[in-house]
């Protein structure tokens, strides 16, 4: 065992040490005194919350001061003079906030309104800077009469600087057309006369009297008015200013040398620095567009730009460089200017010297310049300027504005198609993908304006609906054809009563069909020809109407609906349908068609005979005698069919003869085709056109060879004329695949008339057309009547017994 002795516990070791536990016991009581005698700690009043407030908002940390202020707003333990207060301070920081704006939000000058009202106690009035910013929180929700009543109330109140408070009421009044002459020119005499006034307020004041006198035609009150007032502007300080009135009269007056002679004089006497120097500059530019001389007006225009700060004239040196770059025919430039003015115009509405009514008359008589001048992008472009201005509240001139965008537009889509399709003179472009994406963003753009104008000619039922309608085509033209159904289907419900919905209800339903969409379709089709039986686009409903069946797979009901344009039956409550009547002429064609499609070929041969009976320089005439040939010969195969029905052996000779005939009709419909394209250019004619009389030359053949099938088997008089059209269209057609079932034919003939040389030396000759043939032309058929396979075909002929080099030695020795 070890000789280290073991630990004791923890309680031996205290024990008989009673001062240890008496020292903690003392220590904790000491902890707990000292803990009772701490400083209780206060929270913040009321007035500390509204301090740090105010120091975040002095600090110009308005989004964190508006936050706080919002916390302690909700607080539910403040008094009502408390909240005021808050809602005082809180309207100042927004204030101050958009005071440093260059667009105004209008939802924050509403939160100004609002706090202000808040913290007015009842009875309580407004004090100056309270009723100032006010009127600056009406003007950026643009209620200029708010905004005038308080300024008004601050003046009154005893506000600092009471002339500036009246120069913006009258900019304000003058924007929103509240001022008359009248009154302006007394406005404008009282600042010339007042006392106190600031020089610069004065001038100001004496150049807008002469402006308004000159636009009122009283150039007479003018030069009284300056001679007046001589005295007052003639001092040192002033002296280039009484010249710039002067100036500035003499221009209203046209007298544009003696004007530019005093301008010249005063702007020598200037610096680029001084408010004058930006006037004298603005208006010898306006001098320079009386002579018709841009570019010198652009040079005036470009100095005051470059050399002076921000001010009204700045501004319209501006818009006087937009003008005049425009003569200049820069018109990228121009319209940058002019996007430029109303940026600054929109800054302070109220301030400027532009009027935007001027901008708008301005940019409109460019609009209508280049327009005429065929140059439609240009036009566009001032157009919708010159749109932005017109007053919202004046709806004619909204209406007519719109209606502009709207045949601009659309003429753009127009052209932008016309360039697409190759029609334009210029001729195709190189990507016409992209051009027709910009036909289609212009027709769309148009159709939106079309259905704003219809909005906006409500009252005008004939306007309106005539706007509505031009929308949906537009957006038929651009592709957008769900967006015209649903300009269709409005007009329909919005309008019940009107003339045109039975047009409507067509049109509505040609749009579904185009979509394919043939339920919706049918649907619109047939209540137009039940609630509208009796107008024009009703029974225009019906051909459509039986497509939509057809493509449908429903040929029963397809054929019903044509059958009430041709065969009218008793009790229809449809319209008359004449034979002259284009959807009389469409169903017969159509009707046709549908026969043949479904192998009824004695009904088709009567439609279509009728069809090219009644209407043979119709277009369609030339497929409906190739379809009517095709109708007369496979109605002779079905008759070959009928030949073997034991059944029918007693109507043997009268289905000949019927045979024949209808073999001999084929031959001259197919003799018809081929005349019918004789006379017209390749370039005139579609790949159907081409196709019909490529089929009719073979077909033709085909319906002397298949004579032979009724006649006696020694009558070799089909072979012998067969051959013949055989021989004519394999060789018309040489470089066609199509030759080759030509010759095929033609060993055919030689065979039934038992001579195999003839029939061997046409196989050689097949072999020697197919290695003529070229590739390429083999690539519009299908993959098993290729090349190879008529190798193949070739192959196989000259491998039977009766092409053999004996038998063709044997014939040569008979022919001998």
């Amino acid at each position: 065992m070890s000789g280290v002795p073991g630990q004791q516990p923890v309680g031996r070791q205290l024990a008989g040490r009673w001062q240890i536990p008496l020292l903690a016991v003392a220590t904790v009581l000491l902890a707990a005194g000292l803990w009772r005698l701490r400083p209780v700690p206060q929270p913040p009043t009321f007035d500390d919350l509204f301090a740090r407030a105010v120091a975040l908002h002095e600090s110009s940390l308005y989004p964190e001061a508006s936050a706080y202020i919002g916390e302690l707003l909700a607080k539910p333990d403040l008094d009502d003079a408390q909240r005021r207060r808050l809602h005082s301070l809180m309207a100042r920081v927004i204030y101050a906030h958009e005071l440093g704006n260059a667009v105004h939000g209008v939802v924050n000058a509403q939160r100004i309104i609002e706090h202000c009202d808040a913290a007015l106690a009842e009875g309580e009035q407004d004090d100056v800077p309270t009723l100032l910013m006010r009127a600056r929180a009406w003007e950026w929700q643009q209620l200029g009469g708010r905004a005038v009543a308080a300024y008004q109330q601050a003046v009154a109140a005893g506000a600092e600087h009471p002339w500036r408070i009246r120069k913006r009421i009258i900019e304000i009044q003058r924007e929103t057309d509240q001022a008359t002459p009248e009154w302006l020119v007394g406005e404008f005499e009282a600042f010339v006369v007042g006392e106190g006034v600031e020089e610069e307020l004065r001038y100001w004041a004496a150049e807008q009297k002469v402006d308004l006198l000159a636009a009122e035609g009283r150039h007479a009150d003018a030069e009284q008015f300056l001679a007046q007032h001589a005295e007052r502007f003639k001092g040192s300080t002033v002296q280039g200013q009484y010249d710039y009135l002067q100036a500035l009269a003499l221009f209203h007056l046209r007298q544009f040398d003696e004007a530019e002679r005093l301008l010249r004089v005063a702007r020598d006497a200037l610096v680029p620095g001084q408010p004058l120097y930006a006037k004298t500059g603005w208006l010898l530019g306006r001098i320079m567009q009386a002579y018709e001389s841009p570019q010198p007006a652009v040079s005036f225009f470009d100095d005051v730009v470059s050399r002076t700060t921000p001010s009204p004239y700045r501004t319209l040196s501006i818009l006087g460089r937009a003008e005049a770059l425009a003569s200049l025919e820069r018109f990228d430039e121009s319209l940058a200017a002019f996007h430029e003015v109303l940026r600054l115009v929109s800054e302070d509405p109220y301030a400027g010297q532009v009027d935007l009514q001027v901008v708008r008359q301005s940019t409109t008589s460019l609009y209508e310049a280049l327009r005429q001048a065929g140059r439609l992008p240009e036009a566009m472009a001032y157009l919708r300027i010159a749109a932005r201005l017109a007053p919202p509240g004046d709806d004619r001139l909204q209406a007519i504005y719109t209606e502009r965008l709207a045949a601009l537009a659309e003429a753009l889509g127009q052209r932008s198609l016309a360039l697409a399709e190759g029609r334009d003179e210029g001729g195709a472009p190189a990507d016409r993908d992209a051009v027709r994406q910009e036909a289609r963003d212009h027709l769309i753009e148009a159709a939106e304006h079309y259905l704003q104008l219809a909005k906006l000619t409500t009252l005008d039922v004939a306007a309106s609906t005539t706007a509505a309608w031009k929308a949906a085509d537009a957006f038929d033209l651009a592709g957008e054809r769900s967006r015209r159904a649903s300009v269709l289907e409005a007009f329909i419900r919005e309008r019940p009563d009107h003339m045109r919905v039975s047009e409507a209800m067509l049109r509505l339903g040609l749009t579904y069909q185009a979509m394919g969409e043939y339920a919706q379709a049918i649907a619109a089709y047939q209540r137009n020809l039940i609630e509208y039986p009796r107008t024009y686009w009703a029974t225009q409903s019906l051909v459509p109407l039986a497509e939509c069946f057809i493509d449908s797979r429903e040929p029963d009901k397809a054929e019903q609906t044509l059958l009430r344009v041709v065969d009218r039956q008793p009790g229809d409550d449809l319209a008359l349908i004449e034979p002259a009547a284009p959807e009389y002429r469409d169903a017969l064609f159509q009707l046709g068609d549908l026969y043949i499609q479904s192998e009824r070929y004695e009904q088709g041969i009567a439609r279509y005979e009728e069809a090219i009976e009644r209407y043979p320089e119709d277009r369609r005439a030339d497929r409906a005698t190739f379809m009517l040939a095709e109708a007369y010969r496979r109605s002779a195969a079905q008759i070959r069919e009928d030949l073997k029905d034991p059944k029918k052996l007693a109507h043997k000779d009268e289905l000949k003869v019927v045979h024949l005939r209808r073999l001999a009709r084929a031959q001259e419909l197919y003799q018809q085709v081929i005349e019918r394209y004789r006379g017209r250019s390749e370039e005139s004619l579609a790949d159907l056109d081409r196709l019909y009389r490529k089929l009719s030359h073979f077909y033709r053949a085909d319906t002397i060879y298949d004579r032979s099938y009724v006649l006696d088997a020694g009558d070799y008089r089909p072979f012998i004329e067969a051959l013949r059209e055989y021989d004519e269209a394999a060789w018309l057609y040489q470089s066609d695949p199509i030759a080759m079932s030509a010759y095929v034919q033609m060993i055919n003939c030689h065979l039934r008339m038992g001579n195999v040389y003839e029939a061997r030396k046409t196989l050689q000759r097949m072999s020697w057309a197919l290695r003529n043939i070229p590739d390429e032309q083999f690539e519009q058929y299908l993959p098993q009547e290729g090349r190879p396979f008529w190798e193949e075909y070739l192959s196989w002929l000259g491998r039977m017994p009766m092409f053999s080099a004996a038998d063709g030695e044997q014939d040569s020795r008979q022919a001998g």
